[in-house]
């Protein structure tokens, strides 16, 4: 596994960008194979976790997270 500054990974590299209460927080996912659906609303439900008021362990913040996929996916699957 590889885990040099913002990038964790081997055969999947995922790379962080961005800072907390900045205007975006983003990621890069290098590897994932082409042809898998992906819709930004499955990545919404596991960010919706993160919601004030969901947990006990669950952030204060009141920030709006939204999620928005900008490349690498085409008609619902990854490219």
């Amino acid at each position: 596994m590889l885990l040099a500054g913002s990038s964790i990974g081997h055969n999947l590299v995922l790379t962080s960008f961005g800072e907390s209460h900045g205007k975006c927080v983003g990621a890069v996912l290098d590897g994932c194979p082409a042809g898998l659906e992906l819709a930004e609303k499955d990545i919404q439900k596991m960010l919706d976790l993160r919601r004030p008021g969901q947990s006990l362990v669950s952030t204060q913040r009141k920030e709006g997270d939204i999620v928005e996929i900008l490349s690498g996916v085409f008609r619902g699957y990854t490219t």
